[in-house]
């Protein structure tokens, strides 16, 4: 069960109590708490936590993470908002999270291997699979998807992806100004190029929200789609060239003067923006063969739709 402070939380996220409460729950018990961390004891404060499951077999991994209400302080005066798992040899344990959400088949993701969504968290994952259909792998940091900076993918990833698959990586906005979520970002992109996968880096602006789930939230699906912007990996890394100033000449006011007939836009665009318009409503399935509406049968899920 989870508490009403804590369905507000996942509200908030664009996550209803139904899906919540079939994922998450509410832990007061510092001794359940500690048993989940693998810690010896616990004094701190109560929380949610949650643990993932395997896209292989989809039973539960026994890994997750838990959220203290407020964060939590070492007695270093360290501060986290989230806590991870220890193992038996004391260090750290994590791995990367499928969440169970209707309409997303982990086991068919790990068989068929079609586009799949990185981003920071269970929140965050959920809503991007509810809002968008996107298979989403929830990350417990953006340093936790792999053993160590561009090395080895963690086992519920390795699982999951394979030669030629898509892979986005949709970290918070503060990808854009933050050096440390940058070079995370860097470090992951190159460990699924390694294992053959084709990287794209999703970005936005921090004005729409920090996290995925905020901004689907504050400006609505087709908006995070259309004011987010996706880049090759490649792409992402060159450097921007700086704009150099412009100067005006007599020639600018005779274009200002003089305003140009509009011209027609290329097929591409035209294409591209019908997609766009398109592209939250209605869907086609490769591996089924079969087109997908959202919201015609159920209001927040995607359902067959007949090909007329």
């Amino acid at each position: 069960m989870l508490t009403d402070k804590h369905l507000q939380e996942f509200a908030k996220s664009g996550i209803s109590q139904e899906i919540a409460e079939s994922i998450f729950h509410s832990v007061s018990d510092p001794k359940e708490i500690a048993a989940f961390l693998g810690w010896k004891g616990y004094q701190g404060p109560p929380g949610w936590l949650y643990e993932g499951i395997d896209p292989a077999t989809g039973k539960p991994t026994g890994i997750g993470q838990f959220k203290p209400d407020g964060g939590f302080i070492f007695p270093d005066g360290e501060e986290a908002k989230y806590l991870s798992q220890k193992g038996n040899n004391g260090k750290g344990k994590h791995d990367a999270c499928c969440l169970p959400i209707p309409g997303i088949n982990w086991q068919e993701i790990a068989e068929n291997h079609p586009p799949i969504r990185c981003v920071e968290g269970s929140k965050k994952s959920i809503s991007s699979m509810i809002h968008t259909a996107m298979p989403t792998i929830a990350l417990s940091g953006v340093d936790m998807a792999t053993f160590g900076r561009g090395g080895q993918l963690t086992p519920t990833l390795t699982k999951l992806v394979a030669e030629g698959q898509a892979v986005e990586i949709a970290y918070d906005s503060d990808i854009i100004e933050n050096n440390h979520v940058r070079t995370a970002a860097i470090a992951f992109g190159r460990s699924l190029i390694k294992a053959g996968c084709v990287v794209q880096i999703r970005l936005w602006s921090p004005e729409l929200g920090k996290g995925i789930d905020d901004v689907i939230a504050n400006v609505g699906v087709e908006e995070f789609e259309r004011r987010s912007e996706v880049l090759s990996f490649e792409e992402w890394l060159k450097p921007k060239p700086k704009k150099e100033p412009r100067t005006r000449n007599s020639e600018d006011d005779e274009d200002e003067a003089s305003p140009k007939k509009p011209k027609m836009p290329p097929q591409s665009i035209i294409a591209n923006e019908i997609t766009k318009a398109y592209k939250n409503t209605l869907a086609w399935r490769p591996n089924y063969k079969k087109w997908y509406r959202y919201g015609s049968e159920i209001e927040g899920l995607w359902s067959k739709n007949d090909e007329e």
